[in-house]
């Protein structure tokens, strides 16, 4: 993510919510960030990212979620959604399995990063699941529906 947001100056470090989804995901390999409008979330989340994290030599394959709110309380609802959804017993709407069959373990937390409030939920994936997992479920619309329920137009700021 640094190299992306321009390590040492570059101009979309400069962007809070940019600068947050980034520090969220940690070190990863691939991210791909959407507008809390795309993804179609509510009006509290202005940055969805998702990202595969950096393997750790032949250990499992470990992918990130940041939803970059508007305040604590925001992330700590999407957090506790992101909770429920990405549980064990929940299906995955995707595949219509258990979301068990294909995460080896989920943790979620509220966080700062960056100095914006953050909901993040990282995921441990199968052997038998192919990297990219965020990246399927967010094209797909197959995440929780996040935020409020007020969808009026977003600007990330």
């Amino acid at each position: 993510m640094a190299v992306a947001l321009g390590a040492g100056g570059g101009r979309l470090d400069r962007v809070p919510a940019f600068a947050a989804a980034a520090r969220c995901l940690g070190d990863v390999v691939a991210a791909q960030l959407y507008s809390g409008e795309f993804s179609g979330a509510g009006a509290d989340i202005g940055l969805l990212a998702a990202g595969v994290r950096r393997p750790t030599g032949d250990g499992p394959v470990r992918e990130a979620l940041c939803l970059v709110t508007s305040d604590a309380a925001a992330a700590d609802r999407n957090a506790d959604t992101l909770r429920r959804a990405l549980a064990a017993s929940g299906r995955d709407p995707s595949t219509g399995g258990r979301r068990s069959e294909q995460l080896a373990a989920v943790s979620v937390s509220r966080a700062d990063a960056a100095g914006r409030p953050v909901a993040r939920a990282v995921l441990t994936l199968r052997p038998q699941v192919f990297a990219g997992y965020l990246f399927r479920a967010v094209q797909a619309f197959a995440l929780p529906p996040l935020g409020a329920s007020d969808r009026r137009p977003l600007t990330v700021r």
